[in-house]
């Protein structure tokens, strides 16, 4: 299965919310816009659909339909692991790679599964923050992942952005990023 990562913002935007999302089958993404348009037409001729338009009950239909997590990271816990890494190449890319393998762990992950994280930097910085989640779950969960570079035409992304926006609002439980775990994980570097 393909897993699908975004974030509510960029790197620099704090609070931060990080969705990862993996459908357990296809076609929710287009059920949940269909019922958005019964509602409110306009907003679902939008190529993405944002989280704040849905309902308890289509929230109920997504948390049924997908095995998701929900990272938190807040300014302090940004600030103090750029200070105590701060020798190292790209730590802002380093954070965003931790946080993201904290979220991804708390889901079941096999090993043809693929990880694909929104393009929301350049593609230096992407295949920089994919090589770094990759060396992440090489060392510490033992897996051989492909993690790639995805779009938001992707289901799993597009329901990745949703989760995180859901997570953003307070509708969904987000596991907040604890600086002693993303330690351990940016010492890896």
């Amino acid at each position: 299965m393909i897993f699908g990562v975004d974030t509510s913002g960029k790197i620099n935007q704090l609070p931060m919310w990080v969705g990862v999302v993996k459908p357990k089958r296809r076609g929710i993404l287009e059920e949940l816009k269909k019922s958005v348009a019964r509602r409110k037409p306009v907003i679902s001729a939008r190529r993405r659909l944002n989280g704040r338009y849905l309902n308890q009950g289509e929230i109920e239909k997504l948390v049924e339909n997908t095995s998701f997590s929900v990272g938190l990271l807040r300014a302090p816990v940004y600030a103090s692991c750029l200070r105590n890494f701060r020798s190292l190449h790209d730590p802002k890319v380093r954070v965003l790679a931790s946080v993201i393998f904290l979220t991804l762990k708390d889901l079941p992950i096999r090993e043809e599964d693929v990880i694909l994280v929104d393009k929301d930097y350049d593609y230096d910085k992407m295949r920089f923050l994919c090589s770094s989640i990759g060396f992440l779950l090489r060392k510490f969960e033992g897996k051989n992942l492909d993690v790639e570079v995805g779009t938001s035409y992707n289901e799993s992304i597009g329901l990745a952005d949703i989760v995180a926006k859901l997570g953003r609002l307070g509708k969904l439980q987000a596991s907040e990023m604890n600086p002693n775990s993303l330690e351990k994980y940016m010492s890896a570097f």
